[in-house]
């Protein structure tokens, strides 16, 4: 974790980071930020974080200060917040980033608990050109979601990436990392129904997503539940690039009081491999 303190003079510039924590499977009393900028004056930069914790913790803490917040990736993958603020938010300046959670909460400033993006623009008067999309993270937290192509333009402060890869100044991705987008690449980019069913027959609805730069027509989606393999779903239709649209693999019949997990795989975009 990255803890910063009383950093007010100068320029000071924090840019070009990917950063994740992970505090365990147990609840902890203790937060454990993946980074915290506590009375600072820091311009956070094209940065990929993210909070893979059970505790009260979140991806960037603030506390204070007059920080600039502009086309970063704050994520949390577990129980964390993507963001969480202390004091008065108005001397932030915060826009051009990318919340996304798979937890209840999005963020939360001072006691005020948001649920979403749109809550959190509305409480903290801020971030009102971010998204709020999941990233389609690799092993190493690079990213493939097309639409981050959403930054600010922040001139040539961070002409290169991570990588040392040229960014497009003009209209960068946000985050740590810029790429180009594979010609071919579809993704699941979650379900379109409730994690808590009632017994019966329900529809497996999930949301197929078009992560390349052409358009795809067709797709063969293959799932499962409780290892147990279902039959070949074969999408068609037109999917844009950057677009999602919900598909009806079939039906399951729930048991009452029981659990259950999926395993959803998309193959074959345009008869071919994702490129």
């Amino acid at each position: 974790v990255v803890e910063l303190k009383n950093i007010t003079a100068g320029d000071n510039l924090f840019g070009n980071n990917i950063i994740t924590s992970y505090s365990g499977s147990s609840i902890s009393s203790n937060p454990v930020n993946t980074v915290s900028a506590i009375d600072c004056n820091v311009k956070f930069y094209h940065n990929t974080i993210n909070a893979n914790n059970k505790s009260e913790s979140s991806a960037i803490y603030l506390e204070n200060g007059n920080n600039v917040l502009k086309n970063n990736i704050f994520s949390s993958t577990g129980s964390a917040y993507c963001i969480s603020a202390k004091g008065p938010f108005s001397q932030q300046q915060c826009d051009y980033n990318d919340f996304y959670t798979t937890h209840q909460y999005t963020a939360k400033i001072n006691a005020i608990l948001c649920k979403n993006l749109k809550t959190w623009q509305k409480v903290a008067f801020s971030d009102s050109n971010s998204v709020s999309l999941n990233p389609f993270y690799t092993l190493d937290f690079h990213c493939s979601e097309i639409n981050l192509k959403a930054g600010a333009d922040i001139g040539n402060i961070l002409s290169v990436d991570i990588d040392n890869e040229s960014r497009n100044t003009s209209k960068p991705i946000i985050g740590a990392d810029e790429f180009i987008p594979k010609t071919l690449d579809a993704a699941i980019e979650g379900f379109q129904m409730n994690p808590c069913v009632c017994a019966g027959n329900v529809p497996i609805i999930i949301l197929l997503k078009n992560n390349g730069s052409t358009e795809i027509n067709t797709a063969d989606i293959t799932w499962s539940i409780k290892t147990v393999t279902q039959p070949t779903y074969s999408w068609s239709g037109t999917l844009a690039p950057g677009a999602t649209i919900p598909v009806t693999l079939g039906y399951y019949n729930f048991l009452p009081k029981a659990y259950s997990y999926f395993e959803v795989k998309v193959t074959n975009p345009n008869g071919g491999a994702d490129l």
